[in-house]
């Protein structure tokens, strides 16, 4: 089950059926509907065999119903990275980034808040998210490994209409509670999200790449650098490009393959879908989110997930508010 608004939209819409695995790069290029991979290197694609779409919000809020009288929402093992596992997670980080083992790497935790939830409860919380945020995809899926999540993602991954694609780089973020300035350490952080972006785009071969002007966006109390790449999409290549993109080094690290390979040996949690994505694909349009600004739902509380990258000029302190700060967007709706 996925329900979604997409960004600038007015009404969801709910794709119901099974969840079935594709190959990304030859099974994509046959698909349309919803899609669907967590953050784990090895974690599959995954689109939803339809069986029903509808669109409206009484028609998704049925679909919902229907689907948890099924599939019950589960109960939360209620684990919370502390502040001290935070602060050395961010130390082993900095180590390795001063042994040369990347640049960058993107440091994680979740808080697990216990409340008796419903039904009710959770729909109430998508209408929020969507009265709140009109320029973020809205989400509310149910993913067979990890659960049902709950969320408003600002970050386009992947555009295309037609011909004409657009990748958004999205990195470096402040918070209300700091100065209106951004320091070297947000721009490289966006700097080095574009790079992977440039690098990907020109390894593939892809035509006509161009980047806009680096500028803000805000969602609720936080402010983020970015920019987008636009570039001429090719047929049946959607599959590869998105292979190549995930995860970008704003929810992973630079280079991508070092920061993954030592989030996976030493993140302390299981990311699940925080972090992975979620995209529509249908004739001549097709639209990927990375799953941001979320959390999973379960009948006795929910879970936040929240990230900060790390470089070498990274403070802890700074950098959990950060993550309190990107849960709050969350929270302030629920």
């Amino acid at each position: 089950m996925a329900i979604y608004r997409l960004p600038g939209e007015q009404i969801p819409t709910a794709i119901y059926g099974n969840f079935i695995e594709i190959e990304c790069e030859k099974g994509m290029s046959v698909r349309q509907g919803f899609c669907m991979r967590s953050f784990h290197e090895k974690a599959g694609l995954f689109s939803i065999d339809c069986i029903e779409t509808l669109m409206g919000w009484k028609q998704c809020k049925g679909i919902f119903e229907t689907f948890v009288s099924e599939i019950p929402l589960p109960t939360l093992k209620g684990i919370t990275v502390a502040y001290e596992e935070f602060a050395a997670e961010i130390t082993a980080i900095r180590d390795a980034i001063s042994q040369g083992i990347f640049k960058k790497a993107v440091a994680a935790r979740k808080t697990f808040e216990p409340k008796d939830i419903d039904i009710e409860d959770v729909w109430s919380g998508f209408e929020q998210l969507h009265k709140a945020y009109p320029e973020s995809m809205v989400f509310l899926v149910y993913d067979f490994q990890s659960g049902y999540w709950l969320g408003a993602s600002p970050e386009e991954l992947l555009s295309v209409r037609g011909k004409e694609a657009s990748i958004m780089s999205l990195a470096g973020t402040h918070t209300h509670t700091q100065e209106n300035i951004w320091t070297a350490k947000e721009r490289l952080e966006q700097t080095v999200t574009s790079s992977h972006v440039r690098e990907v785009l020109s390894q593939l071969k892809f035509s006509e790449i161009k980047e806009t002007p680096i500028h803000e966006l805000a969602m609720g109390n936080i402010t983020h650098l970015l920019s987008h790449w636009k570039f001429k999409m090719e047929d049946g290549r959607l599959g590869e490009l998105l292979n190549a993109l995930h995860p970008t080094p704003a929810v992973c690290g630079y280079p991508k393959q070092a920061a993954w390979d030592w989030l996976a040996r030493n993140e302390n949690i299981d990311r699940a879908l925080y972090t992975g994505f979620i995209g529509i694909i249908a004739q001549e349009m097709a639209h990927f989110f990375v799953v941001l600004r979320c959390c999973r739902v379960g009948n006795n509380g929910y879970e936040y997930f929240a990230g900060c990258g790390i470089n070498a000029a990274s403070d802890i302190d700074t950098e959990f508010q950060e993550t309190e700060a990107k849960m709050n967007i969350i929270r302030h709706c629920l």
